[in-house]
């Protein structure tokens, strides 16, 4: 397909030729160009929103800023460290009632049964 141009005063006719690969080229543009500019839009968008009104913007899309983010990892570590804390002192109770416990099995042992088994491991 042909499209004629006249211009105006001059009266200058130019003719342009419309194919199936040029459109599909001029379609491939235009999309290229709309996907870049609303990714552009999008990523300024979010930064001026999340200077303008960051409530908003961390209600759409969870953003937090530099400061609230140490202050998150700063809690979670003292968590952390909180915990190994109350595992050290389980892991002590443990050891501790292990010792409990072999010392009531070995005063509810008969002595029969300890001569028994002293003979045993000395063999």
């Amino acid at each position: 397909m042909q499209l004629i141009w006249i211009g105006g005063s001059t009266s200058q006719v130019k003719k342009i030729s419309i194919t199936g690969k040029g459109l599909i080229k001029l379609t491939v543009i235009i999309c290229i160009f709309l996907f870049l500019t609303g990714f552009g839009v999008h990523f300024l968008g979010y930064r001026i929103a999340f200077h303008v009104n960051p409530e908003l913007t961390r209600a759409m899309g969870g953003a937090i800023s530099i400061q609230q983010k140490e202050s998150i990892e700063a809690s979670y570590k003292e968590q952390v460290q909180k915990l190994e804390a109350n595992i050290a002192q389980v892991n002590q109770k443990i050891e501790e009632l292990t010792v409990i416990k072999d010392q009531f099995a070995d005063i509810a042992t008969p002595a029969p049964v300890k001569s028994k088994s002293n003979n045993l491991n000395t063999k």
